[in-house]
């Protein structure tokens, strides 16, 4: 009897843990895109206190690596200037933001102050 009812403990512990596996890995690829938004701002804002505003080919790469996570927008295809790819990118974390997360409209509808 006691056999058994471990034996059902670690079929269940087994089964929890493959489910948390699968939402921590849905989280993670939910997430990448953000993540690689994020390092791309930081590293503009970077460039733009030292007065620097060509898009160089570390950004490149790094734009080429978020292309596969996410379809950039023409916005962030065309910017010109690490000024205007800072504010396309800042739209399209928006964008990603709101597929990912839909509900989150309800509070920005709360926020806006019209």
């Amino acid at each position: 009897m006691q056999g058994t009812q471990i034996a059902t403990a670690v079929g269940v512990q087994a089964t929890m843990l493959a489910r948390y596996r699968g939402i921590a890995d849905r989280h993670r690829r939910l997430r990448a895109p953000l993540v690689a938004i994020d390092r791309i701002i930081d590293v503009l804002e970077l460039r733009h206190l030292a007065g620097r505003t060509v898009i160089d080919d570390h950004v490149c790469r790094q734009l080429e690596h978020l292309s596969v996570l996410v379809p950039l927008t023409a916005d962030v295809s065309g910017a010109s200037d690490t000024r205007l790819l800072h504010a396309a990118l800042l739209d399209l974390q928006e964008q990603v933001l709101e597929a990912v997360l839909p509900s989150r409209q309800v509070y920005t509808v709360q926020d806006d102050p019209k």
